[in-house]
């Protein structure tokens, strides 16, 4: 059941004032479409994660928006080369964090959980398959996500996290 999940899962993640000041400066007020692309960020990752081209995962969110000029949108990602790319496509429209943090650090896991509260604010969700990131956003939010698939197609995720 949807709502023992988003219980046990805010009683398990307890963010700091910081971090939740953070979500809400990133996620604008208005229509926003959240999207975690998963990306490898470790060597060992390459063959493990699927891969979905970025421009798949931004139709799809243009796809999700129906009318992307009256949409903002927030990236939660550790690829540089997605966020430049979301810039290049959306202007001012989209947001994400400029860190680069290790995410094995502190500071890492502060910025991750910043972008886990982000993409909980968000009015909708397109997410990466297979990410358990992208799971607990939509678990804890309510809100069902489009997932991508790695051939660039979206689909509808089930209504519970591991449904």
């Amino acid at each position: 059941n949807g709502d023992r999940f988003r219980r046990l899962a805010r009683w398990l993640l307890r963010p700091r004032q910081p971090e939740i000041a953070a979500a809400r400066e990133l996620v604008p007020q208005g229509r926003v479409v959240g999207i975690h692309l998963r990306t490898p960020m470790f060597d060992w990752e390459d063959d493990q994660i699927p891969h979905v081209p970025i421009d798949a995962a931004f139709d799809c969110a243009d796809s999700v928006a129906k009318d992307s000029s009256a949409t903002a949108f927030f990236l939660a990602t550790p690829s540089q080369a997605a966020k430049q790319a979301a810039k290049e496509r959306w202007g001012d429209a989209v947001k994400f964090q400029r860190s680069e943090a290790d995410r094995h650090s502190e500071k890492g896991m502060a910025a991750a959980m910043v972008d886990l509260l982000a993409l909980m604010r968000c009015d909708q969700m397109v997410t990466s398959p297979l990410s358990t990131f992208g799971y607990v956003a939509h678990g804890m939010s309510s809100v069902y996500p489009t997932v991508v698939l790695p051939s660039g197609e979206c689909v509808s995720a089930p209504p519970e996290p591991c449904g």
